[in-house]
Parts: C-alpha cells; sequence; structure tokens
C-alpha cells in the first residue's frame, strides 16, 4: 500500500479509544451522517471508518489492509 505507516499509527490510536471503537461498532454514526453536506463527503469516510473498526474488531487474522479508508 505505499507508505502507510503513519496512517498505521494514527488509525492504531484511534481504535484503542473505547469510546470512539464502540460508537462505530454498535452503529451510532449512522444516525448522525449527514448525507446532503454538500461539501462533505456525504458520510461516506464514516461509513467506510465503521466498516473498518468492525474489521479489526471481528477479524480472525492478526493484521489487516484498510484499502477502502485510503
Amino acid at each position: 500500500m505505499g507508505n502507510s505507516c503513519y496512517m498505521n499509527s494514527a488509525l492504531q490510536c484511534m481504535f484503542h479509544v473505547f469510546e470512539l471503537s464502540n460508537y462505530f461498532l454498535l452503529d451510532l454514526h449512522i444516525q448522525e451522517i449527514n448525507h446532503s453536506n454538500f461539501m462533505g463527503s456525504k458520510g461516506r469516510v464514516a461509513e467506510i471508518f465503521g466498516e473498518t473498526v468492525k474489521e479489526v474488531f471481528n477479524s480472525k487474522t492478526p493484521s489487516i489492509i484498510p484499502k477502502n479508508l485510503k
């Protein structure tokens, strides 16, 4: 994936913030996504981050490749 060590470090920190991980694992972010903001990503970044959090915590392997997030 290239020079992704900085992204990995940031993601590791974010995944280990209990409240943040729980927020995405329990799909609490779904209710708060603003799909109509023409200047934003229409919630796609939050959705993909949520998918990545679930993949990390539900994975049977020791590592994942967050292609969609990158």
